[in-house]
């Protein structure tokens, strides 16, 4: 951007803020009022020049408060109440949600126009505080709801109360009043259940709102005394005295803690972890010291951990890394297995097969998953009593959802595998091996068995999973494909395609204008692919990764390796591999060449790239430079959906002069030019025709014994 003084900075705010069109939840009858509230407000413009030299102004206009610095960003504050600031159509201009503000690129040919809607839920306004979303009254008897606000309202603020439900349950009270004296004091409703002749329990729902307001609801469940005894039924269903449906962690530790440190020193819970299988990293490594391709971060800050975000719908959502993190919110801490990181642990969530939860705000700006009775179905009594040995239909909650929906990252583990057949996949199906995830991925003190070409740490480095732990070296009772599996990994010929049910994401690409998925939120550009075909890539088990905060170098390919396998065709312990190749464009730091983190809530709610990156550079403590883009890959190996050996690839599939599948020039196995100075062919021949590719190696490898090096630039002496 060009230089800007700090007149211009402030004649670009003030015209940006004439334009600004404010309609009140009020009727045109109120409308000198606000326009008299209105101007009670300041308009704050402070200026940040190039030198870091701070200018402040103050006027009086329109009822916001602002400030604005030469990157463009604008943040308003205060708007009468019922006033709603929606995305604005202006391209260069942003408003962000989260944290109230808008982000702008100043250009002189740009006219700046704000619309504001009535009746919105404002982001400006207070949030309700509840003291609870559920409440169980027994019948003849009574509970206690209270309600206060996060913050003070401008004026006067009524909370409606409209209950719908069994009529036996009443309140004391159906409104509430709070002013900008008394909006943190909880004020109190009686909840009264009366006594009836049936032997059901009853059930309602208070909602709680305000025009301005985010509307809560609260679920009340009338407990009849006369209904008969409720029986909890389980492993665990005489071991729940005194459970604190809150904290359901804590009653395990009774009798689980030596359990629970390890869990608290797993891979599943610090998302770190030992990194033997990194060539490029001597510390311990994992998905939360990284930048990847998919939600590009966690880090090490809260920006992206856990939270609530608004769809486009005005709804609520749950939004976090956290979502799959074995944790109740908090953030795992390697340094510290005090008290209150071993309760952070959700035992429920890997070993209840029932359980679900949700994200809720228990404090301002501070949150944790609770037990959503309503989406399981049941009670939190019934469900904790229900503890069994992990399944894969826990498994699959997080690692097949992973990236954002089913099958979008892995490529082949997807919903499916919930109850699979023999043909999706010959080990997991139902009508086959019927095999858990942990047969495999075997566990020893909650430590799982098993490594991919992308991930950083090994959880348990002393057990290894491959296809020999259960199958034999020479399992063919063929010599030709025996010797094929001295170098060929069983998965390239056995797992000829993957994404068989749901597609998968193969390229995603963030410097595109962002799409409205299935929950009303933005994803950014995604190319989904079905029935993919791998790609063949050497490994000899170990990988490199991206540093985050390190110049990002593009590879051979042109691409910033994120997650690279290591090996090649003269390594003695690379195999060839089936792999997913998956394709990113990503911010990059212009000046410093980093990749960039994101705030990916922020896109997720606007769609917009550009406030995303500047909150993410502000949350790790970055100077902020502008961004650029950069085109990523990573490699995932392709371990699952293993196909029937009657769809095993075939020789020609590889082998026949017309077959793609393979790159056997990009493998190593291309074969020279020239031998002795002379045209490979001719150094040892004369003209003769070209005899089948199969007769021809088989004369020259297993006739006259010739090594590989002879024809080729590697050896297998």
């Amino acid at each position: 951007m060009a230089k800007i003084t700090v007149k211009r900075a402030l004649l670009a705010a003030l015209a940006m803020l004439s334009c600004l069109m404010l309609t009140g939840a009020t009727s045109m009858a109120d409308e000198g009022n606000d326009r008299q509230q209105a101007n009670e407000f300041k308009l704050i413009v402070e200026v940040l020049r190039k030198d870091q030299a701070k200018q402040v102004f103050e006027v009086d206009v329109n009822g916001t408060v602002a400030k604005t610095n030469e990157d463009g960003r604008l943040r308003l504050e205060g708007l009468p109440g019922g006033t709603t600031v929606v995305k604005p159509t202006t391209p260069g201009f942003v408003y962000e949600p989260l944290d109230r503000t808008i982000y702008f690129k100043y250009r002189d040919e740009v006219k700046v126009r704000f619309y504001a809607s009535p009746g919105a839920v404002s982001p400006f306004a207070p949030k309700l505080v509840v003291s609870s979303l559920a409440l169980t009254v027994p019948e003849g008897g009574g509970a206690e709801l209270t309600v206060s606000l996060d913050a003070a309202p401008r004026d006067t603020m009524a909370i409606a109360l409209v209950y719908e439900g069994d009529p036996d349950i009443t309140l004391s009270q159906t409104n509430l009043t709070f002013t900008p004296l008394n909006w943190s004091q909880p004020q109190r409703i009686a909840i009264s259940a009366a006594l009836d002749a049936d032997t059901a329990d009853g059930a309602g729902t208070i909602s709680l709102s305000a025009p301005e307001v985010q509307k809560a609801e609260v679920v009340v469940v009338e407990k009849d005394k006369d209904a008969p005894p409720f029986v909890i039924v389980g492993s665990h269903a005489d071991r729940l005295n005194g459970l604190d449906p809150q904290h359901v962690t804590r009653i395990c530790l009774d009798c689980h803690m030596t359990e629970a440190l390890d869990v608290w020193s797993s891979v599943h819970y610090q998302w770190i972890g030992e990194g033997s299988g990194v060539t490029n990293i001597d510390i311990p490594a994992g998905k939360i010291t990284g930048i990847n391709d998919f939600c590009i971060y966690v880090g090490n800050t809260d920006a992206n951990w856990i939270g609530k975000m608004v769809n486009l719908d005005g709804i609520q959502v749950d939004g976090g890394c956290a979502k799959c993190h074995a944790g109740l919110g908090a953030r795992p801490d390697p340094n510290s297995s005090d008290r209150l990181q071993i309760e952070n642990i959700d035992c429920l969530v890997c070993h209840s097969p029932d359980y679900k939860r949700k994200v809720m705000e228990i404090a301002p700006g501070t949150f944790r998953f609770v037990p959503d009775e309503a989406a399981m179905g049941a009670t939190i009594q019934e469900v904790a009593a229900d503890i069994q040995p992990i399944a894969k239909k826990q498994c699959l909650q997080c690692h097949a959802k992973s990236g954002g929906g089913d099958n979008f990252k892995r490529g082949d583990i997807e919903l499916a595998h919930m109850n699979p057949t023999r043909t999706f996949d010959v080990h997991m199906g139902v009508d086959g091996q019927n095999f858990e995830c942990t047969t495999c991925h075997f566990v020893q003190n909650h430590r799982f068995a098993g490594r991919g070409v992308d991930l950083r740490p090994v959880d348990n480095p002393g057990a290894k999973v491959t296809c020999t732990n259960c199958h034999t070296e020479t399992p063919h009772g063929n010599n030709d494909l025996d010797r094929h599996a001295r170098k060929v990994f069983c998965t390239s010929c056995h797992n000829p395609r993957f994404a068989k049910v749901a597609p998968t994401d193969m390229f995603r690409d963030w410097s595109r204008p962002g799409v409205v998925n299935e929950a009303r939120l933005y994803e950014p550009w995604i190319e989904f692919q079905s029935d993919v075909q791998p790609e063949y890539v050497w490994w000899n088990g170990t990988s490199s990764f991206y540093i985050v905060g390190t110049p990002a170098v593009p590879g051979e390919s042109g691409r910033l390796g994120l997650a690279m396998p290591n090996g090649n065709v003269n390594d003695p312990n690379s195999y060839i591999y089936a792999m997913k190749h998956h394709l990113g464009n990503q911010p990059v730091d212009p000046v410093t060449r980093s990749l960039l983190p994101l705030k990916a809530g922020v896109f997720f709610q606007t769609g917009l790239i550009e406030p995303a990156v500047i909150k993410g550079v502000e949350a790790v403590g970055w100077d902020y430079n502008g961004f650029g883009f950069m085109p990523t890959e990573r490699y995932l190996g392709i371990f699952h959906e293993v196909a029937p050996k009657g769809e095993a690839l075939k020789c020609a599939d590889c082998h026949d002069q017309t077959a793609t599948r393979m790159d056997f020039v990009k493998l190593g196995y291309a074969p020279r030019e020239t031998r002795n100075g002379r045209q490979l062919c001719s150094s040892c021949h004369g003209a003769e025709d070209m005899e089948p590719f199969e007769r021809l190696h088989d004369k020259h490898v297993n006739d006259k014994r010739y090594d590989c090096a002879e024809c080729h630039l590697f050896t297998r002496r």
